[in-house]
């Protein structure tokens, strides 16, 4: 801007050019993301009961949990528990004791799972080991990565229009308020309600909350990746829809204000003193 020196309609029409190529940007990211992990009761169902007295059973004491099944539902495991195993049938459960597991190897390896494996001709059931099963983004993640960085990039062009711009409207005496009234507004419509809204939207996507000691809703363990990603890139295009808006309200009344009587201005180093005067 130092040596372009455009006008403040050039400088408004700048902010919307840049607030559209901001605003199309994320839209790409909408399609990319990792694959779900598969947590069994939680992304996946379990198998179906096979035998009607267990699930009259299962149905009449436990209720609708969709964690216990068949395979660990005499096992009196907790719901609410997240100590994540992965399975030999290359699914995530929540805990040993809801893979069907009883018996420890070691305090990460399990065997005797009744869920993650079919019982075999010697009378052998699945294993599993502790964490996650190993789920990988290979280049998704990458080109997210690439994406969201471009996309930040862009968007932080026009600050320092931004910045200048209402400085440059507004009569000399009256900056000072100008700054003033422009920081109280990006608190009150900005830096306050965000982080309250993002946080609202991140917590509507979880999967699977942790229970702490008080029985209160603590950590969430599982997201909806999908629902995550669509809810924050929305909101986001939201505020910069409602931002290009305010920049052609911005516009419109430049051009307005350029269409009236032109009121010169004066500066001080134009002032002639009477040392000045030619004789």
């Amino acid at each position: 801007m130092r040596y372009l020196k455009p006008s403040p309609s050039s400088t408004a029409k700048s902010l919307i050019v840049f607030g559209v190529v901001s605003l199309l940007l994320p839209i790409p990211l909408l399609f990319l993301g990792c694959e779900q992990d598969s947590v069994a009761g939680v992304t996946i169902p379990y198998s179906s009961f096979t035998n009607a007295s267990i699930r009259n059973s299962f149905l009449g004491n436990l209720g609708a949990s969709k964690v216990i099944s068949e395979c660990n539902w005499n096992c009196a495991c907790s719901d609410t528990e997240y100590d994540p195993v992965c399975g030999s049938d290359g699914l995530t459960y929540k805990s040993p004791c809801l893979a069907g597991c009883t018996e420890a190897i070691t305090s990460k390896n399990f065997s005797s799972c009744g869920c993650t494996g079919p019982v075999s001709q010697q009378g052998g059931r699945g294993t599993a080991v502790g964490g996650i099963c190993g789920e990988t983004c290979g280049r998704m993640f990458e080109i997210f990565i690439v994406f969201a960085s471009f996309s930040s990039f862009v968007s932080a062009l026009p600050v320092t229009a931004f910045i200048v711009l209402p400085l440059r409207v507004v009569a000399p005496e009256d900056k000072p308020f100008a700054v003033a009234v422009r920081q109280f507004i990006a608190h009150v419509i900005g830096w306050v309600p965000t982080p309250i809204l993002m946080g609202y939207l991140i917590d509507s996507a979880c999967l699977f909350w942790g229970v702490s000691e008080c029985n209160m809703f603590s950590t969430c363990w599982i997201y909806d990746l999908f629902d995550f990603r669509v809810k924050i890139l929305a909101f986001q295009i939201v505020y910069r829809v409602c931002a290009i808006a305010m920049y052609i309200i911005l516009l419109l009344s430049l051009s307005r204000k350029n269409k009236g009587p032109e009121i010169p201005q004066v500066y001080v180093n134009e002032t002639v003193g009477p040392c000045d005067e030619k004789p």
